[in-house]
């Protein structure tokens, strides 16, 4: 055939592509004006009897959902997800979380800080987790003068603030009003940030200000310290601190707070146990030197009636009968 006629030419043609079909996963060839030329068969019943697609959407849908199944008939694999990096991460219940409940229920109403990577995550998560209340965050441009309104405010109230430091360079900027707040004897709480994980630390500021033993740099004239390895000991320990820096002679306690820690999502939150588990006997001298230190104690501060359920049912007694002549400090035993 010198002229063959289209249907003829289209047979031949597909005759000759026939034996690269097994090799190919799909061939589908559309021209622009597809839809008024065929129509897609529904089912098939016969070669003149079928039923047809109404639409080309539905056809495009059938061919989608074809091409997540292999051709043997198993349901494709989910593809892995890329993994992302730590700023696309969101953690929904970092342990700093649980640190902002466990100052809360310490009763710690103020904290004194010069903002620092050290203790970002608690920082972010006493603005927006606690609402920036109990405590709540008074910003200072020096170690040295946060360090200061905290030793002041114990002074005045008999309690103790609070103050975060970052690292080695933020504790030693705060050293010296520390060591004033030591040698006047007034309860502080000193929170300093630290990164002890080599492996996740990050490169520049967290390796050049962190170290092994971070509060030995102030050792000497602090009253008490720890570096908590879980957040369960956090509580423990920040309860324990709390108590040891209102026992006379008061003095500044120190808890090194790890960023790790602090950053880490915590898997069962509800698992966790803050302050008011973990109460430690009280003794009766404690409770009258809260009293006994100012001369104007501020309006919120607990008279002795209301610590009754920490004293010694043993000692309430004696404690009561104290209380009408309160003049210095009770004798000792009491």
């Amino acid at each position: 055939m010198k002229n063959p006629s289209l249907p003829q030419r289209a047979a031949a043609a597909l005759d000759a592509a026939a034996r690269t079909v097994p090799s190919l996963k799909a061939t589908i060839g559309l021209d622009g004006f597809v839809d008024s030329i065929i129509a897609v068969v529904d089912k098939r019943e016969s070669a003149e009897k079928y039923s047809r697609l109404p639409k080309m959407e539905q056809w495009a849908q059938r061919i989608a959902a074809a091409a997540d199944t292999p051709a043997e008939g198993k349901p494709a694999e989910p593809a892995k997800a890329a993994p992302k990096l730590p700023s696309e991460t969101f953690i929904t219940h970092p342990g700093s979380d649980f640190m902002a409940d466990v100052l809360k229920k310490i009763g710690l109403q103020y904290l004194a800080i010069n903002p620092a990577a050290g203790f970002r995550s608690l920082h972010e998560s006493i603005i927006n987790y606690s609402g920036n209340k109990n405590p709540e965050i008074i910003h200072c441009l020096h170690e040295e003068s946060a360090t200061a309104i905290a030793h002041g405010y114990a002074k005045a109230s008999g309690k103790p603030m609070g103050v975060m430091v970052h690292g080695t360079v933020g504790l030693q900027h705060a050293s010296m009003a520390l060591y004033n707040a030591w040698c006047d004897r007034v309860p502080l709480m000193i929170f300093g940030g630290n990164g002890i994980n080599a492996e996740t630390r990050r490169p520049g500021v967290e390796w050049n200000h962190s170290a092994q033993d971070p509060a030995a740099l102030v050792r000497e004239f602090i009253k008490w310290d720890d570096q908590p390895a879980s957040l369960q000991h956090f509580a423990e320990s920040t309860v324990r601190a709390h108590q040891f820096t209102l026992t006379a002679p008061m003095g500044p306690v120190m808890i090194a707070i790890d960023m790790d820690l602090q950053e880490d999502e915590v898997e069962h939150p509800e698992k966790l146990n803050g302050g008011p588990n973990y109460r430690f006997p009280v003794r009766a001298q404690q409770i009258i030197t809260l009293r006994a230190r100012t001369e104007s104690p501020v309006a919120d501060t607990k008279p002795l009636l209301e610590w009754d359920e920490l004293v010694p049912a043993k000692k309430q007694e004696d404690l009561h009968e104290y209380l009408k002549n309160v003049k210095g400090h009770p004798p000792k035993g009491s």
